[in-house]
């Protein structure tokens, strides 16, 4: 049963020689911006003794323990609080455990995070002091909207738990990450070793626990009233700082019963692919379709440059054998059969359906278009814009799948659409029958999204070498050639 809480009710642990004070001049700023937000604030003085004094708090604050430890019996506690819907925000200082002579970690490691005994500097992106660290990186999440950097002065870091965060009731993600130029001073059990690689470090993390939510911090220096430079006003410390408030306060859940966590969509979805996600989740690996689609989105998230460049890769491959094709229809001196073969080839381009349609892709198909209708005067060819190009997508697949042979078969007898890969072989099984009466024999062969010809055992790039054509022309077609391929790398 969730835990019932009084409205923005919030209470700070003065129980553990607390580098924070709500009280300190030091903190004036942050603690103006508790009075004006009409939070009503409390105590924890003896320790975290009892989980019925905690339940009527909305959110538990640990500013920066001091020579102080947790008791066993206070872990409990706390864990207890959070796991039954109860939310905790924790700072911790540079050093982590050790330089604070704490045992903060203890605590935080069944949430999925410890931190790490450091001190975080930055060659290249700090305030004043490299030991000042701009941090820029920020995952997507209601705690960075409107943030674009932060200062945290004196700071540690911190890192996941991985035997904690297997629990599948605990979700840990970082908030927010060092740059590429952070390095550390690191306390490694027998003395502090300098000059560490910190890159990408870890500066702030949110773990959801069960039904509770905690977000980790790695200095209480952002809530300085002391320094523009690192304090609450500096860059965007402030946005920062309230928007964690502002998450970690919202009610449990919507009206409508969905999780604070998640948002609600609608999205069209292949049926196909629904059909594989039903039988798919219904073996003991997935608890729903939603957490196979959660999963994928992250795998998709994790390996986006890669995927991407295996996408461009495949691209680039499909451009240069339309590029090979307009090549082909050039040397076709029957006007009406080249119109014929050049409005086949604009419905093959269409077919280009990658993830997404960026820029460059219109514009490389733009330039392919061009040439079509350079080679039929106007008749075939034009600019696509990326709607257009949506659009034809699919009437340029059933045009194509019409022109491209017999359809293919399921096990069940009914036609299936044919992959792009499937479709380009049968336009080359096309082409070796209008060659019957020539007796030549035609080969196709599909590697990496890139399709290649081949008559005779001679390539159609040699057979185009010997072909007699009107002066200028081939030379035009090497420029062109070039030109292309130069863009496409």
């Amino acid at each position: 049963m969730a835990i019932e809480k009084l409205e923005n009710t919030i209470c700070f642990d003065y129980s553990h020689n607390n580098t924070l004070s709500i009280e300190s001049p030091s903190n004036a700023d942050f603690t103006q911006y508790l009075f004006t937000s009409s939070f009503r604030l409390g105590k924890i003085q003896a320790g975290f003794t009892d989980i019925e004094k905690l339940k009527k708090y909305n959110l538990i604050v640990i500013g920066g323990p001091r020579e102080s430890n947790f008791s066993p019996e206070e872990i409990k506690v706390i864990v207890e609080y959070v796991r039954k819907g109860g939310n905790l925000l924790v700072f911790h200082n540079e050093g982590g455990d050790y330089g604070t002579d704490s045992n903060l970690s203890e605590l935080t490691q069944f949430f999925g995070f410890k931190y790490k005994n450091n001190i975080m500097f930055d060659s290249v992106n700090f305030q004043g002091q490299q030991s000042r660290i701009v941090v820029k990186d920020f995952e997507p999440h209601p705690t960075s909207d409107r943030v674009g950097s932060i200062v945290l002065s004196s700071a540690c870091s911190i890192e996941k738990d991985e035997l904690i965060a297997a629990d599948q009731n605990i979700t840990v993600l970082p908030l927010a990450k060092s740059s590429i130029n952070a390095y550390c001073t690191e306390w490694d059990g027998e003395e502090w070793v300098e000059e560490m690689d910190a890159w990408n470090s870890v500066m702030g993390v949110y773990s959801k626990v069960y039904e509770g939510r905690v977000i980790g911090l790695t200095t209480v220096a952002m809530l300085s009233s002391l320094s523009s430079a690192y304090g609450f006003f500096a860059m965007n410390n402030q946005e920062f700082i309230v928007n964690i408030f502002k998450f970690l306060l919202e009610p449990p859940e919507s009206e409508e019963g969905i999780s604070r966590d998640k948002k609600l969509i609608t999205v069209p979805i292949n049926y196909n692919l629904l059909l594989w996600m039903e039988e798919t989740v219904n073996t003991p690996r997935w608890k729903n379709v939603s957490e196979l689609i959660h999963y994928s989105i992250h795998h998709l998230k994790s390996n986006y440059d890669n995927l991407m460049m295996l996408v461009d890769k495949k691209l680039d491959n499909l451009l240069i054998s339309r590029w090979k094709q307009l090549e082909i229809l050039e040397q076709i001196e029957n006007p009406v059969e080249r119109e014929k073969k050049a409005r086949i080839l604009e419905q093959e381009i269409t077919m280009l359906n990658l993830s997404g349609y960026t820029h460059q892709t219109v514009m490389q198909i733009n330039e392919i278009m061009k040439k079509l209708s350079e080679i039929t005067d106007g008749k075939v060819g034009g600019d696509f814009s990326e709607s257009e190009l949506k659009e034809k997508l699919q009437s340029g697949k059933e045009m194509l799948l019409a022109t491209s042979g017999e359809a293919i078969l399921g096990e069940d007898g009914e036609e299936k659409p044919k992959s792009l890969s499937e479709m380009l072989t049968a336009r080359a099984h096309a082409i070796s029958a209008e060659f019957k009466n020539q007796e030549l024999k035609v080969e196709a062969a599909m590697e990496e999204g890139d399709l290649s010809i081949s008559i005779e055992g001679r390539s159609l790039e040699e057979i185009i070498a010997d072909l007699k054509n009107p002066q200028g022309l081939q030379e035009k077609i090497n420029t062109m050639r070039e030109e292309i391929q130069e863009k496409l790398i």
